[in-house]
């Protein structure tokens, strides 16, 4: 026998700006960070009251968007999987710093989650304009004037 209490609604909101054209790689990336933030601080405070407050956080989000093409190391990946950077003068040593997990110098490549973590946000889905707020200012934050391109040019996240 189920109990209803474990009966979940799988609703979810959908986000698109597909109409805008394309968003650059790091909005896109701080709308990911931003949303998932809410929801994450939501299911934390889930263990301590019944509702959501604006009957919108306890939901999950599509969003949906596009941008110009990029590569990016996700988590299981490192530099040394950019072999073309064997082929730089310095062995790709600079590079392969910027882009490595642990650098955090102002010429990082690598979007940095550590960024959003210190990153207070405080727009919520009965918000839009705070929740904007909050992404343009991780966005801001995530820029790397010159990122690590690729051979065909795309920049490297």
């Amino acid at each position: 026998t189920h109990s209803t209490n474990n009966i979940t609604n799988n609703s979810a909101y959908v986000r698109s700006a597909l109409s805008a054209g394309p968003i650059p790689y790091q909005k896109g990336w701080a709308w990911q960070q931003v949303l998932l933030n809410r929801r994450m601080n939501y299911m934390r405070m889930q263990e301590k009251q019944e509702t959501s407050p604006d009957g919108k956080q306890d939901k999950d989000w599509i969003l949906m968007f596009e941008h110009q093409p990029v590569y990016t190391l996700g988590r299981g990946a490192t530099e040394d999987y950019l072999t073309f950077l064997n082929n730089e003068a310095d062995g790709g040593l600079e590079k392969r710093t910027r882009l490595s997990r642990k650098y955090r110098g102002e010429d990082a490549s690598r979007l940095n989650i550590d960024r959003f973590q210190k990153h207070n946000t405080s727009g919520t889905a009965d918000n839009p304009t705070a929740e904007q707020d909050d992404v343009d200012k991780l966005s801001n934050q995530s820029i790397c004037k010159q990122p690590v391109l690729a051979p065909n040019g795309s920049p490297i996240y």
